[in-house]
């Protein structure tokens, strides 16, 4: 847990009780001065954002950057020249069962006021 209120490591030493070891021992509470260190032991420095010392350019809301190998993986409804630019549009999504039995990713939600169900992806 990053960015947790300081009072949050306390309140965790009192619930942490009820939850199975196993689970607890995944969960870490992350001050400054340990969270990059700690980062690093999971994430690859390239990918933890650079508001927390990592390399990623990246802010919450933003849509993902997905590897040329990942955009490849799938068949674009839209597709642009550039695969390393190519990613998921923001807003809801789903999975959901294609006509050939394939996934395929959604768009749903609305948009200036009209109900959105537009095709995005389908994986290959």
């Amino acid at each position: 847990m990053v960015g947790a209120p300081s009072f949050f490591p306390t309140v965790w030493g009192w619930i942490k009780g009820w939850f199975d070891p196993i689970t607890t021992s995944k969960i870490f509470i992350l001050g400054p001065s340990e969270l990059l260190s700690t980062l690093e032991k999971h994430v690859d420095i390239r990918n933890i954002p650079k508001k927390y010392g990592g390399g990623l350019d990246f802010e919450f809301g933003m849509p993902p950057n997905l590897d040329a190998d990942v955009a490849d993986m799938f068949e674009w409804a839209t597709p642009v020249s550039d695969v390393s630019k190519q990613t998921f549009p923001i807003g809801p999504l789903k999975w959901v069962d294609g006509e050939d039995g394939n996934k395929t990713v959604m768009a749903f939600g609305s948009r200036g006021g009209e109900a959105r169900r537009e095709l995005v992806a389908t994986l290959i």
